[in-house]
């Protein structure tokens, strides 16, 4: 029993001691106030917490970079930590490498209190990213300032989450919109731009690998051989007639366009008539080239009429384009005008628009226009302002079944991501500038019929904001109310900030590292 009392009474006391006090220290440490700062520049992101300084300890600067090109965190190489106060040498502190992932752990001890310039300096492949911030340094913890009372109504993603997923925010903006009709529209070759190669005589097939659809050919590439039958060679004299005439409507179309222009250069005439004519000078080129390579193909046969009945003939493609269609069969047969292959060009390609017939007393002179194809989430621009686009007809008739009105545009597709026969949702702009601020389209999310963007506070805080929407330029749509401009909102992953938000509070000591 006596062992048990003085058991006891050394608990008691145990508790009373040094042990008891060390316990208290620890719980004030653990109340020690930290700060949180967050910094971006065009390619780093800089998201620090801290507890406050005292000066002549030694503190931690938990620094979380994130390159902002690809939103992906830091994963070698040192930065530089700058500490700067007027009367006092600047001190340079370097943590040679993350500690895991995006996350620096540097040390910093401050020789006095006051006001102090922090420097992170993060070294690039070309220069360097500096972002600087503010720090009060305390004389001891005893005159550390109250904490604010937290509202708790901000949504907490931590870094190590943004990091994991395709995550992206950007600054908001003024943007001018232009003032636009919504319609819809589809994708063709431009005039004169699809040809289809015929046989032009009997013959035979020798080659054993034939063209196939999908095909991507040069102009002047040999697409088929052909071993003629001699005696069934196309009449020359006719081929001839065809060709002296398509020189001559070319002629015609060459010099009637360089006197439209002349005339529209003067305002004698519009507009319309230019490109009119332009589109009539393309055609009679195609039709002219056609010509002349059928006369060229029957001359090499008439040449060879005294040889080798075995002189075969290359029928080469008048154009650079895709073959859509083919019907020649490796060692066949073929007749005279037979069909064997059909070839597109797809750059530059035509936007075909239905203006409806409501819309067309406010279309004016389009100005430009952007497009949507089924499978894309960013609209394409066709800028008229380029010279890689052109507005090549406005329309005269209205269709009296659809009550629609055509216009159509030509725009480069050099990598040929743009088929003949998409179908395409469509603005086309016209009229009047609006200005305002602007956000990608994919930053807003419809919840329960509210439109909803998610602003980035800081670089784990986000807030959820109901916004009004206005006008729709391309991928920009004008917000009239609930940001301002210097907001940053969420472009990339907002969705999962929405599945964050159910009880998702920041911290009020962020988390531990």
């Amino acid at each position: 029993m006596s062992i048990f009392r003085w058991l006891m009474l050394s608990c008691v006391l145990y508790s009373c001691g040094p042990a008891g006090h060390h316990t208290h220290e620890v719980a004030h440490e653990a109340e020690v106030p930290t700060r949180q700062i967050s910094l971006w520049d065009a390619d780093i992101e800089l998201f620090i917490e801290h507890k406050l300084f005292v000066m002549n300890e030694t503190g931690r600067l938990v620094t979380h970079v994130t390159d902002l090109h690809g939103w992906q965190p830091r994963k070698e190489g040192p930065i530089w930590i700058h500490l700067k106060q007027p009367g006092h040498t600047d001190i340079k502190i370097q943590a040679e490498k993350p500690a895991r992932d995006g996350i620096y752990l540097p040390e910093l001890q401050f020789p006095s209190a006051g006001d102090w310039a922090v420097e992170v300096e993060v070294p690039l492949m070309s220069g360097s990213s500096i972002q600087g911030f503010q720090v009060q340094v305390y004389p001891r913890a005893a005159d550390f300032p109250d904490e604010p009372e937290e509202e708790g109504n901000e949504i907490s993603f931590l870094k190590e989450q943004q990091w994991k997923i395709p995550f992206y925010s950007e600054e908001v903006g003024q943007k001018s919109f232009r003032t636009s009709s919504f319609c819809y529209g589809s994708l063709r070759p431009r005039s004169g731009s699809e040809i289809t190669i015929h046989a032009p005589f009997n013959g035979r097939i020798i080659d054993e690998v034939v063209p196939q659809i999908g095909q991507v050919v040069e102009e002047g590439q040999t697409l088929l051989r052909l071993l003629p039958r001699l005696a069934e060679i196309e009449d020359l004299n006719q081929l001839k007639r065809t060709h002296e005439k398509a020189r001559v409507r070319l002629d015609f179309a060459e010099g009637e366009a360089q006197r439209i222009r002349g005339l529209v250069q003067q305002e004698a005439l519009p507009e319309s008539r230019k490109r009119q004519a332009e589109l009539d000078l393309q055609t009679a080129q195609i039709e002219f080239k056609t010509a002349k390579t059928r006369l060229e193909m029957a001359e090499a046969i008439q040449r060879k009429k005294s040889g080798n009945s075995e002189d075969q003939i290359e029928l080469v493609s008048p154009i650079s384009g895709i073959i859509i269609e083919s019907r020649a069969v490796a060692g066949s047969s073929v007749a005279e005008q037979e069909r064997l292959l059909t070839l597109v060009q797809l750059d530059p390609i035509w936007l075909e628009v239905a203006i409806p017939e409501g819309n067309i007393s406010t279309l004016g002179q389009p100005t430009g226009a952007a497009f949507l194809v089924d499978g894309q989430s960013t609209y394409h621009n066709i800028n008229l302002d380029s010279k890689h686009a052109r507005l090549v007809a406005i329309g005269t008739h209205v269709d009296p079944v659809k009550r629609t009105l055509p216009v159509v545009f030509e725009f480069e597709n050099a990598d040929q991501q743009f088929r003949s026969g998409m179908f395409a949702r469509v603005q086309v702009f016209s009229g009047p500038q609006l200005s305002g601020v602007a956000v990608p389209k994919n930053a807003v999310l419809d919840e329960d019929g509210f439109s909803v963007v998610y602003v980035q506070l800081g670089g784990e805080s986000f807030d959820r904001r109901i916004v009004e929407i206005g006008a729709q330029d391309g991928n920009a749509l004008q917000i009239l109310s609930g940001l301002k401009p210097g907001d940053r909102v969420v472009t990339t992953g907002a969705y999962q900030i929405r599945l964050a938000r159910s009880g998702s509070a920041v911290p009020a000591h962020g988390h531990a590292h």
